[in-house]
């Protein structure tokens, strides 16, 4: 089984405002713009529904749980934002998971990466699926990786019950 941890993120991304960089340095909130909770709880939701859906694990929970896990997976977001001062406008998503394996407390895989993506259209309808689109990309280039790690563990014999 795999318990996957509410990610981490600096508090900007604990909020439910909307990001954006008006320069390198200048960052500013949309006022009337909200995301449905913030930008962490969006991402390890997403995550956690992937490993799901990708039938690795016999099941995949948030943590808390009662029961015994064999694997958590960790993340922290660096990023979840709208970057307005490079020509056009792009959404960037940039963030680190880490799997940890239970029995010996040992991080068994970690990858840190970040997506850019155009936004497509005007508008904040534009904003959100340049996000989405990061956020899927990120996921697709990183999860076969910690899938990899899982499958030689179990060849290895470390994985129980997963």
């Amino acid at each position: 089984m795999l318990g996957v941890e509410h990610f981490r993120a600096a508090e900007m991304l604990r909020d439910d405002r909307i990001i954006y960089y008006e320069s390198p340095t200048q960052m500013n909130f949309y006022q009337y713009h909200r995301w449905g909770s913030d930008p962490a709880t969006m991402l390890t939701e997403l995550a956690a529904q992937w490993l799901e859906d990708m039938e690795i694990f016999v099941q995949v929970r948030m943590l808390p749980v009662r029961e015994p896990v064999d694997y958590i997976l960790r993340g922290r977001v660096f990023s979840f934002e709208e970057v307005d001062y490079e020509g056009g406008g792009k959404a960037r998503v940039n963030r680190e998971l880490l799997l940890v394996r239970c029995p010996d407390h040992k991080v068994v895989w970690t990858a840190r990466h970040q997506a850019e993506t155009p936004i497509p259209e005007k508008g904040m309808a534009g904003v959100v699926s340049a996000l989405n689109a990061s956020t899927h990309q990120l996921l697709r280039e990183v999860l076969p990786g910690l899938v990899a790690q899982v499958e030689q563990d179990l060849k290895a014999g470390q994985g129980q019950s997963q």
